[in-house]
């Protein structure tokens, strides 16, 4: 084999496997990518869960210190 030949053949497979590296980076980067849009659905309805929730709560406080206002005469 020539030095010419071998440094082509080199040089081929630098860049085969240098494609290979960058397709699986690409394949990674776009699970990453799904599994972010996941937990980005995930948190907003977590988020309005507990909206619903604080919104309860802040119903029966609201009901408490209206029986409480009304039993002790508070203002």
């Amino acid at each position: 084999m020539t030095d010419t030949l071998l440094l082509t053949l080199a040089a081929s497979l630098v860049a085969t496997l240098f494609g290979l590296l960058i397709a699986i980076l690409g394949w990674l980067g776009n699970k990453i990518y799904t599994k972010l849009d996941e937990m980005s659905g995930t948190m907003h309805k977590i988020a309005g869960d507990l909206h619903d929730r604080i919104n309860g709560l802040d119903r029966r406080v609201t009901v408490v210190e209206t029986k409480c206002n009304v039993n002790h005469g508070g203002q």
